[in-house]
C-alpha cells in the first residue's frame, strides 16, 4: 500500500507559467530538524515543535535550536497537551505533568554551557482570557506570566523558503509569520539570532510584489522597502562544518523574481550573488 504525498488544491486554472515553477521546484524538505519551532492556529492556540504540525498551524517562529542528544548537561523537551480544553504545552518532565504527551522535542542545556551562547527559553502563560502557555525567550514573556524555565537553547532561527499558491508568482525566505498566501516550500539555513561580531544582518525587502533576502540594508533600490531584520550571517565561509552558502537568484524571463537557494546553480535561473554563509539546519550543533 502506498502513501499519498504532497496534496495541492488550488482555486481557479493554472498558468503555463505556474505549472512550469511548480514542476521545477523542489518537494518540501521533511526531514525533522533539531530546530525548536513555535507555531500557532486560529483559536490562539501555541504549540512547539520540529516536525510535522496539524494543518491549521503555521510557523510563527524558531526560538533556537536544540543541542545534539546526548549531549552532556542537557535534559529533554516533550510536547504535551490539555485533555480537557486542548492547550498545547512544552514540559521537562516525560509524563507531561499529567497530561498527555505527543512525544519528545529535543534536549536542551539544564545550565548555560560555559564558552558557548545559548539563549534562555521559558514557558509562558497568557495572563488573562484562556490561559493558553507558549514557549518564549523574552524574560518577560511577552507581557505575559512567567511559568518556568525550560533550558538553554542553541542561538540560530531556521530561514525557510515559501512561495505563493495564489494572485502573483513571489517567492518569501522567511523565519516564520509568512502571510496565509504562501505555503512553506523548503528550509535553507539557520541563521544566528542578534547582533554578533564578524557577521552581517540579513534583510527581508520587498520592490512591488517581489519579496527577496538582502544583506544591503537600502534593499538596492530606491523604489524597494525593508521589512525586517531576519538574522545574522557569515559574509566568509565560518570553521564549522555545517556552513552552508546562501544565494541571491532571479527568475529567468520577464518578471526575472527574486528567490533564495543554497544551489550555487540557482536551480538553472540567475544567480545574482552570494548573500554569506548560514549553517545546514539539519548539522547545527553548537
Amino acid at each position: 500500500m502506498g502513501a499519498i504525498d504532497e496534496v495541492r488544491v488550488y482555486n481557479g486554472v493554472r498558468s503555463a507559467r505556474e505549472i512550469d515553477a511548480e514542476a521545477k521546484s523542489r518537494l518540501p524538505n521533511r526531514t525533522r530538524l533539531p530546530a525548536h519551532g513555535r507555531v500557532n492556529d486560529f483559536r490562539g492556540d501555541h504549540r512547539s515543535g520540529n516536525g510535522p504540525m496539524p494543518m491549521e498551524y503555521r510557523r510563527e517562529m524558531t526560538v533556537g535550536f536544540h543541542p545534539p542528544p546526548g549531549t552532556q548537561g542537557t535534559h529533554m523537551l516533550y510536547s504535551c497537551v490539555t485533555t480537557g480544553d486542548g492547550d498545547s504545552f512544552t514540559s521537562r518532565r516525560a509524563d507531561c505533568e499529567g497530561q498527555k504527551s505527543l512525544g519528545p522535542l529535543g534536549p536542551a542545556y539544564t545550565t548555560p554551557p560555559s564558552g558557548m551562547t545559548t539563549r534562555k527559553l521559558n514557558r509562558c502563560k497568557v495572563t488573562a482570557g484562556w490561559q493558553e502557555r507558549f514557549d518564549s525567550l523574552s524574560p518577560d514573556c511577552e507581557g505575559q506570566t512567567v511559568e518556568e524555565e525550560l533550558g538553554y537553547l542553541l542561538p540560530y532561527t531556521l530561514l525557510s523558503r515559501y512561495q505563493t499558491f495564489d494572485g502573483p508568482t513571489d517567492r518569501r525566505s522567511d523565519t516564520g509569520d509568512a502571510p496565509a498566501l504562501y505555503r512553506m516550500q523548503r528550509d535553507l539555513v539557520a541563521l544566528r539570532f542578534g547582533d554578533v561580531t564578524g557577521l552581517n544582518p540579513l534583510y527581508l525587502c520587498r520592490s512591488g510584489t517581489d519579496t527577496y533576502a538582502s544583506d544591503d540594508a537600502t534593499c538596492g533600490g530606491d523604489d524597494a522597502e525593508q521589512l525586517e531584520t531576519l538574522g545574522w550571517i557569515w559574509p566568509q565561509r565560518p570553521g564549522d562544518p555545517a556552513a552552508q552558502e546562501l544565494f541571491s537568484c532571479a527568475e529567468i524571463g520577464e518578471l526575472k523574481e527574486r528567490f533564495e537557494s543554497t544551489d550555487p546553480d540557482c536551480e538553472g535561473q540567475d544567480v545574482l550573488g552570494s548573500l554569506g554563509f548560514g549553517l545546514d539546519p539539519s548539522r547545527v550543533t553548537r
